[in-house]
């Protein structure tokens, strides 16, 4: 698997270095659990990334022999799909129970928040792309807010968890994003189809994406449908299925149109007579479905 361009292609510095990414080690895991037993409990936090800048944390600066920096600041890392999930949480309609059903406005917003994400480009978090060759199994995002901090004593914990290290660029970036400089520093972002591909990866099965124009349709449909099957579960296959049967806006016009049209006396008289054949009622009622003035009004 190519390595992605976020990390260094060299062996790592023989310093932490921040954007170093630390595994859950035993002697890692028994530090946290003496000085952070909640950040220990959270099984979520996967990993750690060192926060605390490199010139920080160069050994041999200070008297004792460690680095000038007397604590060393990490953070929790956790899967993307997390973030993700708490975000479609957030933005789901609630009339479908458990199943998740978000408006394509949602899933817009949504797509351009990732985008975001995946190219650092969010103050709260930092983009990791999975290198399972080193350790990284998966997709994962850094929570820059929930820094904790251990001392320098611990320095060689740190280093012996080390699995992953950032580029220099992606140090700067991650620097930038940490201490709150407002002057964005240019990295390498994603190739725009390699990034549409990743977000419509991440995103499909998150939740059931229905236009913002049919939610309220399909709100209803549900509701008649457990009106009718009291003692059934809504499962995700009903919803789906119950969308795919919900008319669009301008499927539900078009279908009154034809209705207008049959029902109206000088149409049905000219049926009878045998003066307008069947094919020539279908054009008729064609020419509301093609006209784009017609169209765009129903948008």
């Amino acid at each position: 698997m190519e390595q992605h361009f976020t990390y260094a292609q060299d062996a790592p510095t023989e310093n932490i270095a921040q954007g170093d990414v630390l595994e859950r080690t035993h002697e890692l895991e028994s530090i946290l659990s003496d000085i952070h037993p909640y950040y220990h409990r959270k099984t979520e936090n996967t990993y750690f990334i060192v926060l605390t800048q490199s010139c920080d944390l160069v050994r041999g600066r200070a008297s004792d022999g460690l680095c000038k920096a007397d604590y060393i600041s990490i953070a929790p890392v956790r899967p993307l799909n997390y973030i993700l999930q708490e975000e479609v949480d957030n933005m789901s309609a609630s009339a479908f129970g458990e199943i998740k059903v978000c408006s394509s406005r949602d899933k817009k917003n949504l797509s351009f928040f990732l985008s975001r994400l995946l190219n650092n480009n969010h103050p709260e978090y930092f983009y990791l792309h999975k290198d399972p060759a080193r350790g990284l199994h998966g997709d994962y995002m850094a929570m820059l807010r929930l820094s904790v901090a251990i001392k320098k004593m611990h320095y060689q914990t740190c280093l012996d968890a080390r699995i992953l290290q950032l580029t220099s660029e992606f140090q700067a970036k991650l620097g930038w994003l940490v201490g709150e400089i407002y002057s964005r520093v240019g990295t390498t972002d994603w190739a725009p189809e390699k990034l549409e591909s990743q977000v419509k990866r991440n995103l499909d099965g998150k939740a059931l994406w229905v236009e913002d124009k049919e939610l309220a349709r399909l709100k209803k449909k549900v509701r008649a449908w457990q009106g009718n099957n009291p003692s059934n579960e809504l499962t995700p296959e009903v919803l789906e299925e119950l969308s795919r049967q919900t008319p669009s806006k301008k499927e539900e016009v078009e279908s009154r149109i034809e209705s207008i049209i049959r029902d109206s006396p000088p149409i049905v008289t000219l049926l009878e007579n045998e003066a307008l054949t069947e094919r020539e009622l279908r054009s008729l009622i064609n020419l509301f479905r093609v006209d784009p003035t017609l169209a765009t009004l129903l948008k």
